[in-house]
């Protein structure tokens, strides 16, 4: 923990500094992936009433489409404008058509430089090391809780992941699921589509090609092998 502390401050500091140097109203990366995004926009542009457009475009497949622009209340009928508060590529093309119109005016206040050094405003103190802290009796001594052993044999191999061929529980969970909701199988189709299920679960698996296919059910279960999940076994 302390030294993630440390990092904390460091961090703070940094970013503090860099925000000092700021002069400009948005963060500078945001302002040059904006001018990046405005280049070579090949967009129909159809002004309307109060700051509001139609931008029409064409796709690669020659198929035309058409967006509504809102630059008063800062929307966009693709939405991604309302989403990241970064105005679209729509939005753009229709802010440098206009006079006296700048993007950083209809960027988010979550990118302005104000907020980045309000996020960092605060100072995170030096601390002295551990052994020089006052020593301070709280009246009771805090133990760490006691261990019980777990029923059972202790483990002694680690459990492996399925890319090292280990199989997990949810795995197995899975294939005891999948054979209880069939009821109609035999004992025989049950272990036939359990190897199968195994081999299918490990990647390039050279058995896999010499599993056989599950069995077709050949008759309809009754009502109590369907009460009793399968469990007893029907001999045609």
């Amino acid at each position: 923990m302390d030294k993630i502390r440390q990092m904390i401050m460091e961090k703070h500091d940094l970013r503090r500094r860099l925000s000092n140097k700021m002069i400009d109203k948005i963060l500078p990366h945001v302002t040059k992936d904006l001018n990046a995004k405005s280049r070579n926009l090949n967009y129909v542009i159809h002004r309307g009433h109060n700051n509001t457009a139609e931008i029409q475009g064409t796709t690669k497949e020659l198929k035309t489409w058409r967006h509504t622009i809102d630059l008063d209340n800062r929307t966009c009928s693709c939405n991604r404008w309302q989403i990241t508060g970064l105005p679209c590529t729509h939005a753009l093309c229709f802010i440098n058509s206009l006079r006296n119109k700048s993007a950083e005016d209809y960027i988010d206040d979550y990118y302005s430089v104000d907020v980045f050094k309000k996020a960092y405003a605060g100072i995170v103190m030096p601390m002295t090391d551990r052994n020089q802290w006052p020593k301070v009796d709280m009246g009771f001594k805090l133990w760490p809780p006691i261990l019980k052993r777990a029923a059972g044999r202790p483990r002694t191999r680690r459990m492996k992941g399925a890319e090292e061929g280990g199989r997990t529980s949810g795995m197995r969970q899975c294939m005891t699921v999948m054979l209880h909701l069939q009821p109609h199988l035999s004992q025989k189709e049950r272990e036939t589509k359990r190897q199968r299920l195994q081999a299918l679960h490990q990647p390039n698996n050279p058995k896999l090609e010499h599993v056989p296919s599950p069995l077709q059910p050949h008759y309809q279960p009754t009502v109590l092998q369907a009460t009793l999940g399968g469990y007893i076994s029907h001999y045609p």
